[in-house]
């Protein structure tokens, strides 16, 4: 029952008290008035709601009905910040379900706690439950085919489930591997087309379509984009309606059709508005500004910019939520004006843009920086509570054993000071890995973004008295420059979630070769610009067990600095060489090698982290260090040999 009002709470519970509702009415009543109070902001009456549907729960014996309440309540204590109690709501809710055989509710239960630790970011235990989820559903599904049960609701469970683990990877920026749950879910729906799937029909065609476009496989996603739209339009869906709408425009846009990519934008915008969402409005007018601007129509692509900014308002710390959109905007501006011949507002926004930015960017590092700080300080409380058990457990040692041997009463002793100095020592390792890398932060990142905010100062400045030629040079240049800035992000992200426990290690049998495609096609594209031979030396059949998302990480940097550090005219290699039961990965270089002091700070954090590529390419060194780690995940050890001028190899074994 959605009991929307405080009248029609009070009436739902008057006819509990009076008698009328069955046993599972009265369920339903109580779950439902628990949500709703919930949602309606009232923690009390929610908080009351449950206490008294698990109550009567308890009272009829139901531990289905029990398990409900618990689970239900691990979710709102968690909106509401609560982490603690509702892990233990979700950890009572497994407990009492466990060897019951009430699969739909057990495999709920799990699904809880997914949920909650993926919202802590702690991907690896988040991936064991949604796994236990599955096993504990295909139980379910075998038991009601066997009894000759409809069993269709359990492919609804697996949907959600797989989708689940896909928003792990979405969570990563892995699309290739969200999209492979998300194709497994639509196979899953194709395949059962008689079950009710519900809005998972809707949703999983959008999501499929939106990563084949990030993926820029745009032909794929043009018959998932056809798909996603009709049935958002059956059902008049009017913000998956917009969506699709723009996903139209962005295919047109690829598909250099600029007035259909237009046309799209516009009736976009006509169903945005009528829906009077700002922010569904908001999503339209970005592509139909852009549209525009394409046809070179500045100024109806400045009075839809002018529009949108008004409806934003200001980028003051009150209206932090809009700060992202406001960024786009503010570029759009800047590009408009600058395109309408005045540099005055042009240059205007653009300083907007850079300020914004750097709210933005500074917002971000702060976040990062927090969610560090706050797992070092909760491993520090760990530490600190493991070393209290460990003292009780030790006193209660020597109690006993100083009524047995006064020998053991020493040597109990000497574990104490010995257990002591083990904590003090992993306390301050712990303090200088987060030195550490704070200092690469506050170097790495903010160097970098000084100096593109001071290019494009430069290239304002000059905008009207450079040529075509010398504009496209600079922009080379300053596209350079970012995409060094992104490689930094990415190994700098994959080293936290290393340090902090967040990438889950899952080893399985896979296709090396079918993995590193797209990555050798990038990479060859890298050296074909420099001017260095490529060459891959790859045997058909390449399947080893590991885990694909971090030997793909591995090889493409160690690939990616093979090639930074070779003159044009050079030699890069990828060579995997079958030995015994495994395999042989090396990547070579004739490119500048390195000195013996080099070699031995190479894996060192707190060392001079990088040298410039030989065409001026700028790193961190945190990339080498993030390969080593992930190789040494598989029991495996990296290996390096070099030498000044003589070039490098960098080779290990699966």
């Amino acid at each position: 029952m959605q009991a929307q009002t405080d009248n029609e709470i009070s009436q739902i519970e008057q006819t509990i008290a009076e008698g009328n509702l069955s046993d599972e009415e009265i369920f339903d009543s109580y779950n439902g008035l628990m949500w709703d109070s919930h949602y309606q902001g009232k923690q009390e009456q929610a908080l009351s709601c449950f206490n008294k549907g698990i109550a009567f729960a308890r009272e009829k014996k139901n531990i289905d009905w029990e398990a409900a309440f618990l689970v239900g309540m691990g979710f709102i204590y968690h909106e509401w910040g609560e982490n603690d109690i509702a892990l233990t709501y979700f950890d009572n809710s497994i407990k009492l379900l466990d060897g019951k055989g009430i699969y739909y509710r057990e495999a709920y239960a799990y699904q809880g706690r997914g949920c909650y630790f993926r919202n802590l970011n702690n991907y690896e235990r988040s991936m064991e439950d949604f796994l236990k989820a599955l096993e504990i559903n295909e139980k379910d599904r075998a038991r009601d085919k066997a009894a000759k049960e409809d069993y269709s609701g359990t492919y609804r469970v697996e949907v959600s489930i797989l989708n689940n683990m896909a928003v792990i990877f979405a969570n990563q920026f892995n699309n290739e591997k969200c999209l492979e749950y998300q194709l497994q879910i639509k196979k899953i729906m194709d395949d059962n087309p008689t079950t009710d799937f519900r809005n998972w029909k809707y949703v999983v065609p959008n999501n499929i379509a939106s990563l084949l476009i990030d993926l820029d496989r745009y032909e794929e996603a043009f018959p998932l984009i056809e798909e996603a739209y009709k049935l958002a339009a059956e059902i008049e869906h009017l913000d998956f309606m917009v969506s699709g709408l723009i996903r139209y425009a962005v295919y047109y846009a690829w598909a250099g059709k600029p007035k259909l990519r237009l046309q799209y934008a516009l009736e976009a915008l006509q169903v945005a508005e009528k829906s009077d969402v700002p922010r569904i409005i908001n999503k339209a007018e970005a592509v139909l500004i852009k549209a525009y601007f394409a046809l070179r129509d500045y100024k109806k692509a400045l009075y839809y910019a002018n529009r949108m900014l008004l409806r934003l308002g200001d980028d003051d710390d009150d209206n932090e939520g809009n700060w992202k959109q406001l960024q786009f905007v503010y570029g759009d501006l800047a590009l408009i004006h600058a395109a309408l011949g005045k540099p005055d507002e042009a240059e205007n926004y653009m300083d907007k843009f850079v300020a914004i930015v750097a709210k933005l960017s500074d917002k971000n590092q702060q976040n990062a920086l927090e969610e560090m700080q706050v797992k070092y300080e909760v491993e520090k409380k760990e530490q600190a509570h493991q070393a209290e058990i460990s003292r009780h457990e030790t006193r209660q040692a020597i109690f006993i054993g100083s009524l047995l041997f006064t020998a053991l009463l020493i040597a109990l002793l000497i574990y104490i000071v010995a257990l002591r100095n083990k904590r003090n020592r992993e306390l301050a390792e712990m303090n200088a890995t987060k030195d550490k890398f704070f200092s690469i932060i506050s170097h790495d990142l903010k160097n970098p973004a000084i100096a593109q905010r001071d290019a494009l100062q430069l290239l304002l400045d000059n905008s009207d008295k450079w040529d075509k030629d010398a504009l496209a040079n600079y922009y080379g240049k300053l596209l350079k420059s970012a995409d060094s800035q992104v490689i930094l992000l990415y190994n700098m992200l994959n080293w936290a979630y290393l340090q902090t426990g967040k990438m889950p290690f899952m080893p399985n049998p896979f296709n090396l070769k079918a993995a590193l495609k797209s990555d050798i096609a990038l990479i060859q594209n890298m050296a074909e610009q420099k001017g260095v031979t490529f060459n891959i030396n790859i045997p058909e059949q390449t399947t080893i067990t590991g885990d694909d998302n971090m030997l793909t990480i591995v090889i493409r940097n160690l690939l990616t600095n093979a090639v930074k550090f070779t003159t044009a005219g050079g030699t890069v290699t990828l060579d995997i060489a079958p030995i015994g039961s495994g395999f042989t990965i090396s990547i070579s270089d004739t490119g500048t090698g390195m000195t013996p002091e080099q070699l031995q700070n190479l894996f060192c954090l707190d060392a001079k982290r990088s040298t410039t590529g030989t065409a001026g390419e700028q790193g961190s060194g945190l990339g080498l260090i993030v390969c080593k780690e992930l190789v040494e995940k598989h029991g495996s050890t990296l290996n390096v040999d070099s030498e000044r001028g003589m070039g490098s190899r960098f080779w290990f074994e699966i």
